[in-house]
C-alpha cells in the first residue's frame, strides 16, 4: 500500500512560487528554519510532522510548512550569501519512506543502547543532524523502561517498485523545497525524516552539484513549473 504526503500547494508551493523573480532582502538559515525577510514582514519555512504508514501502524512523516508573520526576521541565524538576490528556482525534493518492523528492548538491551544513544546524541551535536529512532531508544534506556522501536529509512523514488516487493507500506514523501537563487542553493528540507535542515551554520547555501552529490541517491528533486 503507497502513501502520498505532500506539500500544501495553497500554503506552501504558491506563495514561494510567487517568489521566483523578486528580489528578497535577506534570507536567513538555520537547523530548524529558513526565513525569506523583508522590512515589513518575513516567510519562514519550518519543519512539520504529517502522517505516515508502516506496517506497525501509523508513523511520522517530517515535511515543511510555511509561516508568513510580520516585521522582519531577527538576526540569529546565518545569512546565506544570498541577501538582496532575486530566487530562479524553486524545487520539490521528494524521497520515499519505509519503516523496518518493530522490536521490543528490554532491561538485557539497556546498557548496549545507552551507549549508542550516547553516540548518536554526540554524532548529532558533531553533524547538527537528529536521529530520531536512536533517540527514542536512548529515552527508553535511560528510563529503564521496555520500549517499541522501529527505525525510518529514506530511498530514492525510483526505488519505489524494489520496495513495494519488500511487503512493507511506502510514503512518497514530498519532504520540502530546494530554493536557488542562481546556483546559490538553500535545502529546506528534512534529511531522513529527521525534524530539521540540512543547512549548517558555516555554508547554508550549497552549490547544485553538492546538493545531487550529497542527497542524489535518496532524493529525487523536481522542478515547480513555473519557477
Amino acid at each position: 500500500m503507497d502513501h502520498r504526503v505532500d506539500l500544501d500547494q495553497e500554503t506552501v508551493i504558491r506563495p514561494l512560487l510567487d517568489l521566483v523573480g523578486r528580489e528578497v532582502p535577506r534570507v536567513r538559515a538555520s537547523f530548524i528554519d529558513v526565513a525569506l525577510s523583508w522590512p515589513e514582514r518575513h516567510y519562514l519555512i519550518v519543519p512539520r510532522s504529517e502522517g505516515a504508514v508502516s506496517q506497525n501502524g501509523p508513523e511520522e512523516a517530517i515535511t515543511v510548512g510555511l509561516e508568513a508573520r510580520e516585521g522582519p526576521f531577527p538576526e540569529d541565524a546565518a545569512d546565506t550569501g544570498t541577501a538582496g538576490r532575486t530566487p530562479t528556482g524553486l524545487w520539490v525534493a521528494e524521497t520515499l519512506l519505509f519503516f523496518t518492523d518493530e522490536v521490543c528492548y528490554t532491561a538485557r538491551h539497556r546498557a548496549a543502547d545507552s551507549l549508542r544513544f550516547l553516540a548518536s546524541c554526540l554524532g548529532w551535536l558533531l553533524r547538527g543532524r537528529p536521529r530520531e529512532a536512536a533517540l527514542s531508544l536512548g529515552v527508553g534506556a535511560v528510563a529503564g523502561t521496555a520500549v517499541s522501536i522501529s527505525e525510518g529509512g529514506v530511498g530514492h523514488p525510483d526505488r519505489i517498485e524494489e520496495l513495494r516487493g519488500s511487503g512493507r507500506p511506502v510514503n512518497l514523501v514530498q519532504a520540502g523545497v530546494v530554493l536557488d537563487f542562481d546556483g546559490a542553493c538553500v535545502p529546506a528540507f528534512s534529511d531522513g525524516n529527521g525534524f530539521g535542515f540540512p543547512i549548517e551554520e558555516a555554508r547554508p547555501s550549497l552549490a547544485w552539484s553538492e546538493i545531487r552529490d550529497r542527497f542524489g541517491g535518496r532524493y529525487r528533486f523536481v522542478r515547480v513549473e513555473g519557477a
